[in-house]
C-alpha cells in the first residue's frame, strides 16, 4: 500500500466572486439573477470561510478548523469541503448535499466592495453563471429602486463584512492564548492508499482546560467559549468527509 500528504490551500481562501464591479441601476438596470441551489461555481471549493454567528450551524455538516494564510501568516476560519485542493465533495448537479449551506457560498455572485473614502458598496460579478437579461430575479425596478431580492442580497453582504471582524477578534483572542495547535489526519481510500491531510489547526483541548479560571471567564462573556466547544464538536464531520471521499 502507498502512502501521501495532501495539504489543505493555505493561500487566499475563495469568497466566490472574481470579475467584481459596483452595482448600480444605470448600467445593471436590466440585470437578473438565476438562482441554482446546487451552487455550481462552489464546485472546485475545498474551503469556505466560516463566520462566527455560523459556526454552530455550520459544525453540524462541515469540519471548521483554523487555516494559516501562507502570505499573511494570519489565521482564518473555514470549513472544509474537501480533502484536495480543488475538491468540494459537498458539491453535486442535483443540489447540496449537506442541510446548511455556507453564506459565503449563498451570496454568491455578490460582495462589499470598498470606496477610497473607506463607505462600503454592493459589487457583483458581471461573468458569474448566474447574471442574465433574459431570466431570474430583478434587482432594480422599474424606476431605479431596489428590489427585495436585492435588499435581501445588500443586507447578506453588510452582515458578512461585519461578522469579518468579529472573526478577526475571536481568532486573535484564541491565538494569543496559545490555544492553536497543529495536526495531521490520517485516512485511507478504497484503494488502499493511506494519505494524511495537514494545513489544519484547532484548539488543543488540553490546553484550554489548563487555562485559569479568570481567562475562561473572559472567554465566556465575550460569547467565544461556545464557538471553541462547537469548532471542537465539529472536527467529528471529519468521519463524514473521509466517507464522502470513500464513496
Amino acid at each position: 500500500m502507498t502512502s501521501s500528504t495532501a495539504q489543505v490551500n493555505t493561500g487566499p481562501i475563495s469568497t466566490g466572486a472574481y470579475n467584481l464591479v459596483p452595482l448600480n441601476n444605470n448600467s445593471h438596470k436590466n440585470l437578473k439573477i438565476r438562482r441554482d441551489f446546487s451552487f455550481p461555481h462552489s464546485k472546485s471549493q475545498q474551503l469556505v470561510p466560516v463566520i462566527p454567528n455560523e459556526i454552530i450551524k455550520a459544525a453540524s455538516c462541515y469540519p471548521v478548523c483554523f487555516i494559516k494564510d501562507k502570505q499573511t501568516q494570519h489565521f482564518k476560519l473555514a470549513a472544509i469541503l474537501g480533502t484536495d485542493s480543488g475538491e468540494n465533495l459537498f458539491y453535486s448537479p442535483a443540489g447540496w448535499n449537506a442541510p446548511y449551506i455556507p453564506l459565503h457560498i449563498q451570496k454568491s455572485p455578490f460582495a462589499i466592495a470598498t470606496r477610497e473614502d473607506g463607505s462600503c458598496l454592493v459589487a457583483i460579478d458581471t461573468q458569474s453563471q448566474y447574471c442574465s437579461e433574459q431570466e431570474g430575479e430583478s434587482l432594480f425596478g422599474a424606476r431605479g429602486e431596489e428590489t427585495p431580492a436585492l435588499t435581501g442580497i445588500r443586507e447578506l453582504c453588510e452582515h458578512l463584512v461585519q461578522q469579518e471582524q468579529l472573526a478577526i477578534n475571536f481568532i486573535n483572542h484564541i491565538n494569543d492564548l496559545g490555544l492553536l495547535t497543529q495536526h495531521k489526519l490520517r485516512y485511507s481510500l478504497p484503494s488502499g492508499e493511506k494519505k494524511e491531510l495537514t494545513g489544519l489547526y484547532s484548539v488543543d483541548e488540553e490546553l484550554l482546560k489548563s487555562l485559569p479560571g479568570d481567562q475562561l471567564l473572559s472567554l465566556y462573556k465575550k460569547g467565544y467559549l461556545k464557538l471553541i466547544h462547537a469548532h471542537l464538536m465539529s472536527l467529528g464531520q471529519f468521519s463524514r468527509l473521509f466517507h464522502l471521499k470513500k464513496s
